[in-house]
C-alpha cells in the first residue's frame, strides 16, 4: 500500500503506478480508507477499477464515512450495505449515497444509524422495499415528515419520542410501521385526533 501512495503518476524506469497492483490489494475498511486518503487523490482514475470490483463486503464494517469515501463507493456499480455506519449527513457526498442506498431493491438495512439528516431522510424515503433504521433514537419533525412518505415496510423501533406533528405524519404513512413504546403510544392518540376531526366535519 506504501508503494501505490508514493509511486509516480508517469511511468520512470518501470516504477510507476500499474494497474496490476491493485489487483494483489485486498480492499477491505482499513486499506480503502488508504486508498482514498493517499492513492487515489494522485491517481483519480484508479477510482473506477477499485470501486467496482464486484461485491464490496467491507462496508458493512463502516462506522464512519468521509466525503472522499463516500463519493468512491457511490461509484460502485453493485449494491451497498451499511449495517454499522452511524451518520448519514446532508453533505454533498452522503446525500449521493443515501440516494445510491434509496435505488436499491428490496431489504435496506441501516440500523447502525445514529444520526440521519432531513435530506438524507427525504432521500432514503424514496426507497421501495423495507426500510430499517432501528438504530434511531430520536429524529426531527421534518425527518419525520420524509419518511413518512416512504410506501413499504418502515422500522423506527428505538425511537423514544415524537412530537404531535411527528405521530400526525406517521399516522399517514402508506405501508407498516414497526414503532414501539411511547412513540406508538403518540401515532395512536395522533390517529384518535384526526379521525375525531374527520368524524365531526
Amino acid at each position: 500500500m506504501l508503494v501505490l501512495s508514493h509511486c509516480p503518476p508517469d511511468p520512470v524506469s518501470g516504477s510507476a503506478l500499474r494497474v496490476e497492483n491493485l489487483r494483489s490489494v485486498a480492499v477491505v475498511k482499513d486499506t480503502f480508507s488508504i486508498l482514498v486518503r493517499h492513492v487515489f487523490i494522485r491517481f483519480p482514475a484508479l477510482i473506477p477499477r477499485v470501486a467496482r470490483r464486484g461485491r464490496l463486503n467491507f462496508t458493512e464494517d463502516l462506522i464512519s464515512l468521509t466525503e472522499g469515501e463516500a463519493l468512491t463507493l457511490v461509484r460502485h456499480d453493485g449494491e451497498l450495505g451499511f449495517r454499522s455506519l452511524e451518520s448519514l449527513s446532508d453533505s454533498p457526498g452522503h446525500m449521493a449515497l443515501a440516494e445510491k442506498l434509496a435505488k436499491q431493491k428490496g431489504y435496506l438495512a441501516l440500523y447502525g444509524l445514529k444520526s440521519l439528516s432531513d435530506a438524507a431522510a427525504e432521500a432514503l424515503a424514496q426507497h421501495e422495499g423495507t426500510l430499517n433504521l432501528d438504530g434511531l433514537t430520536s429524529l426531527s419533525d421534518a425527518a419525520v415528515a420524509a419518511l413518512a412518505k416512504h410506501e413499504g415496510y418502515l422500522s423506527l423501533c428505538r425511537l423514544t419520542s415524537l412530537s404531535d406533528a411527528a405521530a400526525e405524519a406517521l399516522v399517514k404513512h402508506e405501508g407498516e410501521l414497526a414503532i414501539e413504546g411511547e412513540p406508538k403510544k403518540a401515532v395512536e392518540l395522533a390517529r384518535e385526533r384526526l379521525t375525531s376531526k374527520k368524524t365531526q366535519k
